[in-house]
């Protein structure tokens, strides 16, 4: 059975043989059409049935109790786990670099046993020729309204790795304020490359440890009208 990448490969293929002849086909009409080649109703029906075999393979090495996030780029990215290390390593490769494209594995916990406090999230991370590689955290209350987000890439401080770095510890803060329902929190890396992540841990701290960034959401009062 064809994978849906080769079907894919296959209408670019057609599309530009018929181009050289002066027959104009959309993407979408060449996808349609390959698949009526193949005896298929439509392009839905045979995406349906294309063997969906390698991202099955990588959905099979996410570790139990975690969750892949950018669904829609799963086929950009390879997710693995090394666990012939002294410690297992999760490691995020990108396949096939394309514009904004991102994977997380991310869990979520009931707010309940951190409410007024600020929550820590470590991990050493460890990158090769990355785009940005980062540890975020979302607080959300109810009903599905974010209190508050850390992602140490589009909140300042910057903070995500770049490139490639040897093994770095990353650190994240940020309050769980009264009102939150669940705390979000994963491990992410957008565009090309590969990232390493070990070591991780998340715990409740004292809010007199400050918050390493994030952007409060919903406050009592408004926030800087004066734009100061």
């Amino acid at each position: 059975m064809f994978t849906e990448k080769q079907i894919k490969g296959y209408a670019k293929a057609l599309r530009k043989a018929l181009s050289i002849r002066n027959l104009e086909l959309s993407h979408a009409q060449s996808l349609e059409l390959l698949a009526e080649t193949l005896g298929e109703k439509s392009w839905n029906h045979l995406s349906a049935k294309l063997d969906k075999t390698p991202n099955e393979q990588r959905n099979n090495e996410i570790p139990n109790g975690w969750s892949f996030i950018g669904r829609e780029h799963l086929d950009c990215y390879s997710v693995q786990l090394d666990n012939t290390q002294p410690t297992n390593e999760l490691i995020i490769q990108c396949v096939e670099n394309r514009p904004n494209v991102f994977a997380s594995l991310m869990q979520f916990v009931d707010a309940k046993t951190y409410l007024d406090f600020h929550v820590k999230l470590t991990a050493e991370v460890a990158t090769i020729e990355s785009g940005p590689a980062s540890l975020w955290i979302r607080v959300d209350g109810k009903p599905r309204s974010t209190l508050a987000f850390d992602n140490m890439v589009d909140v300042p401080p910057y903070r995500a790795l770049e490139g490639t770095n040897d093994w770095t510890l990353l650190e994240l803060f940020l309050d769980v304020p009264s009102g939150a329902d669940i705390v979000n929190f994963g491990l992410m890396l957008s565009g090309k490359g590969a990232a390493k992540f070990r070591n991780i841990t998340f715990e409740k701290v004292e809010k007199d440890i400050p918050i390493s960034g994030g952007r409060p959401y919903g406050g009592d009062d408004p926030q800087n009208l004066g734009f100061n």
